[in-house]
């Protein structure tokens, strides 16, 4: 009986793979068939596997992270490929050890994330102007580069650029724009570590006015082309941003309450806006109709594209008005007569949809006019205080003196 369970015990052993006294395995060499291919199965060992139908090898390897990688050496030759899959190796040990990035390319960054800010829902305008940012920062300084070579000296050379061939707020947008590309390839995509905060310059909050006079609005309307000049004037009269006059549609538009409303994903904050329409803006809406039966403002029975164009530069010009943008011209205007007329900032910051308040004070310029008519209002209380408290002056020789 002895015998006969020693056997069986024997038997059980090698049955999983333990020696007769029940001694630790010893590791076996997977053949490259029970493999699936692999010159070596155990973990951490080189994994090279060749595929039907092609004559070269393919790397198949466990990451540091748990996930497996597979793609074509590219080659044929065995030497190389091991070459191939020791490098791939060693980069994966860097990333997850070391903290190192895998190479990510400028123009890949730019495609990737122009297509996840569509996917996310932004207009189609905000798109299209973050896309001529991105062109722009190619172009002068990252073409043909890798993302980890995206420094803030670089950036911030670009920016002082900007600032001083253009204004500082068009830096502070190029740089907005760039700042949030790099900000998600380091949080979400993780390609890089992404470069330190970037400074934004302190726009002043009364630097020139970009706001035209009714003597100016009236100028420019009789210079510009008439498809031009109703959309102009509705803007003025609406505060409406140029996205959303150029893609006005009747279907947004309510003769009978007077208001127009802007489906949220057409907004660019992203909110349903409702707003009246003036007794201006319904009479321009009213020479429209019949003209198109989707789109309000057209040209040649199209959508308008653009509107800053040459017809509009040109028409600034023969206005006498120098250094105005469609954006300065309207939106500015509007929310800085709004001001003029009494108007509160909270109204103005409804009326022109605005999520923070700060953007309201920028547009809404105050009026030195109206300023200088509520700073006299102290005079009422300092009524008389100038004639107990002051001195008598003497001129003596052209010199004033007590």
């Amino acid at each position: 009986m002895t015998g006969c369970g020693s056997w069986r015990r024997a038997a059980r052993f090698r049955r999983f793979g333990w020696g007769e006294r029940g001694e630790l395995p010893i590791p076996r060499r997977r053949s490259i068939f029970a493999s699936g291919g692999r010159l070596a199965g155990k973990e951490g060992a080189m994994s090279l596997v060749k595929r039907k139908g092609s004559a070269n090898w393919y790397v198949d390897l466990e990451k540091p992270d748990g996930s497996r990688h597979r793609e074509s050496t590219g080659t044929s030759d065995k030497q190389r490929a091991k070459e191939y899959h020791d490098r791939l190796k060693a980069k994966f040990w860097d990333e997850s050890r070391l903290g190192a990035k895998r190479a990510f390319s400028w123009e890949a960054a730019v495609g990737r994330y122009l297509i996840e800010i569509k996917v996310d829902g932004l207009a189609e305008d905000t798109i299209r102007n973050y896309s001529q940012h991105l062109e722009w920062w190619g172009e002068q300084y990252f073409k043909g580069k890798d993302l980890s070579e995206v420094t803030k000296g670089k950036v911030m050379e670009g920016v002082y650029k900007l600032a001083a061939d253009r204004k500082q707020s068009t830096a502070n947008r190029y740089l907005s724009t760039i700042r949030a590309m790099l900000y998600r390839a380091e949080s979400v995509w993780e390609v890089i570590n992404a470069p330190s905060k970037f400074k934004q310059f302190d726009e002043a909050q009364y630097e020139r006015s970009n706001a035209l006079s009714p003597e100016e609005i009236a100028r420019v309307a009789k210079e510009l082309p008439s498809h031009l000049r109703q959309m102009f004037l509705f803007s003025v009269a609406t505060g409406l941003r140029q996205a959303n006059v150029k893609k006005l549609r009747w279907s947004w538009i309510n003769m009978t309450a007077k208001t127009v409303t802007v489906p949220a994903g057409e907004f660019k904050n992203r909110k349903e806006l409702v707003i009246p329409l003036t007794e201006t803006a319904i009479a321009v809406t009213r020479q429209e109709i019949g003209k198109h039966k989707e789109f309000v403002f057209t040209y040649q029975h199209q959508p308008v594209d653009n509107v800053s164009t040459r017809a509009w530069r040109n028409a600034l010009q023969r206005a006498g008005i120098d250094g105005f943008t469609w954006h300065d011209s309207t939106r500015h205007t509007w929310a800085h007569n709004l001001r003029k007329a009494g108007v509160e900032l909270e109204d103005i910051q409804d009326l022109g949809g605005w999520k923070d308040a700060k953007m309201v004070r920028r547009y809404a310029t105050p009026d030195l006019t109206t300023l200088a008519q509520k700073a006299a209002k102290i005079d009422a209380a300092l009524a008389g205080t100038h004639q107990r408290h002051t001195p008598d002056l003497k001129v003596v020789g052209g010199t004033a003196s007590v």
